[in-house]
């Protein structure tokens, strides 16, 4: 439990303007969205509606959809204050989901605009968003420096509310930093300033200082003090309609009680905090939860729930990484279009200007020659440097190349070790059900993942991320699987030496496995000299999987309806293939498959 205690670490950021509380924004919100029926209405009309919408709406993901309406509509309108009012909407709401960079691009471009246009408490207003996105990518100098310009401005205009809030941010800067001290003094000048806020702002500042200080005494292992605050923010929050930083105060108060030992409480903490998140669409927030639920589990030795919230944790884990992994190549793949477009525009335009100079130094003559030189020396100068840009931006995209293989192969890391630590749970669930009619059912289960993992380890651990060595996987698995059974000392191998891709190694896979585990279970009942011959070949444009045991024959104990023929045979469909066995001196199975091209 300790182990829990000290790596879970939660964040609450606040930004500006402050959302009205729930149920009163959500008959606003309803109202509002009657009006936009309304045929009559002009294009500013329905911009400061679905703007009102955007900032009402209590559910985040239909105020996401109102705020990128509210872009569209004042780039429509062309007004670059509006515009930039809407960003900043629209950023808030990205927040809010856990989108931080769509959060911060969205900011920094209302930044631009406020700054432009002079308008200096919206810029101010910006900063803060800024420094809470910076907070939110555990960029604490970056997000520290934002807050500082912001709590400058604010402090020129006399804005007590702002200047409150914006302390409520710098102090959890420098909190999630573990500089606890500065963060004290921060959340607590907050507080000094409530009797100069104003309804509701003075109940929400009260609110966020005191969950707040609850988490930094937490962390002090003050846990006393640290209950009465989190309790009392958690109360406060509830009634401002906040479910984010509710549901973070509580569970942070479960990490309380898991540190006094009081794991039925915190179990219970912790699953109400889940249980909001996903009412709401916090992903970030349940995929941070259900981890902390994987190590509260374990520490108790409940490995099923553990296995369960484990689950949970890996889809919006994955859901994360993937979104923001395949969005980063987008974003740069358009990059390099963009660029190398430009580039080539800019090759065009030259040639033409070229050939304009020559027609005109071909029409007066000989005069004009030198000045012809000149122009022709001047644009290959320029054609030159277009070249050095070409090569520069090829430079580019092949280091951006090298990004992507290597995180490819993080998440070839990350695969198997996430694969690894479900065969280590179904092994110990196997070691609790010895004699009972489940441990083989767990037993088949933790090989299948086993195999499985294999493929991940030799993905990370060669240079080949998307292909493997069939020859050297296939014959390490089975050695696995003999050595695991004790049936068979010495396997024969035919391997030819080929590479297939992981969508056609991983169900190749678990038809050896399947295939030979059945061998090893069930073939040699009474045999004074198992043997076991695998042979894997290309012939012409096939690949041919031969697996043969000289046991007593599947006549004699087969079952093709059960669970690990079935899934040979619906694998085996999956690849295109054919499965055909014989049963003279053995059984012996041959599986035919096309060998699938890489495009």
């Amino acid at each position: 439990m300790n182990k829990l205690i000290a790596a879970w670490s939660l964040s609450v950021v606040f930004f500006l303007p402050i959302a009205p509380i729930s149920g009163q924004s959500q008959r606003t919100a309803d109202s509002l969205i009657f009006l936009l029926k309304s045929p009559i209405i002009s294009n500013e009309q329905r911009f400061n509606i679905v703007r009102q919408i955007a900032h009402d709406h209590p559910k985040y993901q239909i105020a996401l959809n109102y705020s990128m309406q509210a872009v569209e509509l004042a780039k429509k309108i062309g007004n670059p204050q509006l515009i930039a009012v809407a960003l900043e909407e629209l950023s808030i709401n990205h927040w809010n989901l856990g989108n931080t960079i769509e959060s911060t691009e969205a900011s920094l471009g209302a930044l631009e605009i406020f700054q432009k246009l002079g308008d200096s408490e919206s810029a101010a207003a910006t900063l803060v968003q800024l420094g809470s996105n910076a907070i939110s990518n555990e960029e604490f100098p970056e997000a520290i420096k934002y807050l500082k310009s912001a709590i400058s401005v604010y402090t020129e205009f006399s804005s007590h509310k702002h200047v409150s809030l914006s302390f409520l941010n710098l102090g959890e800067a420098y909190r999630l930093n573990e500089r606890y001290d500065s963060a004290t003094h921060y959340f607590l000048r907050a507080l000094k300033l409530k009797e100069k806020v104003e309804q509701p702002e003075r109940d929400i500042l009260i609110a966020y200082s005191t969950g707040n200080l609850g988490m930094v005494y937490n962390s002090l292992g003050q846990l006393d003090t640290a209950k009465s605050y989190l309790e009392s923010a958690i109360a406060l929050t509830r009634q401002l309609g906040d479910p984010y930083s509710s549901s973070v105060y509580q569970a942070d108060l479960g990490q309380l009680y898991a540190r006094q030992g009081h794991y039925e409480i915190a179990e219970a903490e912790m699953l109400e905090a889940l249980a909001t998140a996903r009412d709401h669409g916090l992903k970030e927030q349940i995929r941070d939860f259900s981890e902390m639920l994987v190590e509260l589990y374990q520490g108790q030795g409940d490995f099923k729930h553990a296995l369960q919230y484990q689950q949970l944790f890996q889809v919006y884990q994955d859901s994360l990484v993937n979104k923001k992994n395949v969005q980063e190549i987008e974003r740069l793949k358009a990059g390099y279009e963009i660029d190398k477009r430009e580039s080539e525009i800019s090759l065009l335009s030259e040639l033409n200007r070229q050939q304009r100079y020559l027609a005109i130094g071909l029409f007066v003559g000989l005069a004009l020659i030198s000045i012809f030189s000149i122009l022709i020396y001047r644009s290959r100068k320029r054609v030159e440097r277009t070249n050095t840009a070409l090569i520069h931006q090829k430079e580019v995209v092949s280091k951006r190349e090298q990004e992507k293989a290597l995180l490819l192969k993080e998440l070839n890391h990350r695969v198997k070790n996430n694969l690894q630590m479900v065969a280590s749970l179904l092994n110990l669930q196997e070691n609790q059900l010895q004699g009972h009619p489940a441990e083989a059912a767990i037993a088949s289960g933790k090989y299948r993942v086993e195999a499985l993992s294999l493929i991940h380890r030799k993905l990370y651990s060669e240079d080949h991320h998307t292909e493997i060595d069939v020859c050297d996987y296939i014959e390490e698995l089975v050695m696995n699987l003999c050595y695991s059974y004790g049936k068979v000392d010495k396997p024969q191998f035919d391997l030819a030496q080929i590479n297939i891709g992981i969508d056609q190694a991983v169900p190749l896979a678990l038809i050896v496995n399947e295939l030979v585990t059945n061998a090893l279970k069930h073939a040699y009942e009474g045999i004074r000299d198992p043997e076991l011959n695998i042979g894997f070949k290309e012939i012409g444009k096939d690949l041919v999987l031969m697996i043969q045991d000289n046991g007593i024959g599947f006549h004699a104990n087969y079952n093709s309806s059960s669970f690990g023929m079935s899934l040979v045979y619906s694998l085996v469909g999956q690849l295109d293939g054919d499965i055909s066995n014989h049963a003279a001196a053995g059984t012996s199975w041959e599986i035919c498959m096309p060998k699938m091209v890489k495009l």
